[in-house]
């Protein structure tokens, strides 16, 4: 199972986000054992690279649970327009 959690980033800026991500990180770090064997991954995205390193390097949340770190570097127009042009 995969469960992909989108703009991660904005649960820090929710009403009661540091609570918020703090249970959750904690919640998800002690069941790692439990989610391994049933193969759950859990895919956190978010857009604001500085919020995103504030939640996972600044205040060191996750730390149990994330495994690899994957920053995206800017897709090239060029190369948007060729994969566009092999799928069509």
């Amino acid at each position: 199972m995969i469960v992909v959690l989108d703009d991660f980033q904005n649960l820090d800026i929710a009403d009661g986000g540091d609570f918020l991500l703090k249970n959750l990180s904690s919640v998800l770090g002690e069941t790692a054992k439990e989610r391994k064997k049933d193969n759950c991954t859990y895919v956190m995205c978010g857009s604001r690279i500085n919020a995103m390193k504030d939640i996972f390097e600044e205040k060191k949340l996750f730390f149990r649970t994330v495994k690899t770190y994957y920053p995206l570097q800017p897709v090239l127009k060029d190369a948007l327009s060729r994969m566009i042009a092999i799928h069509e």
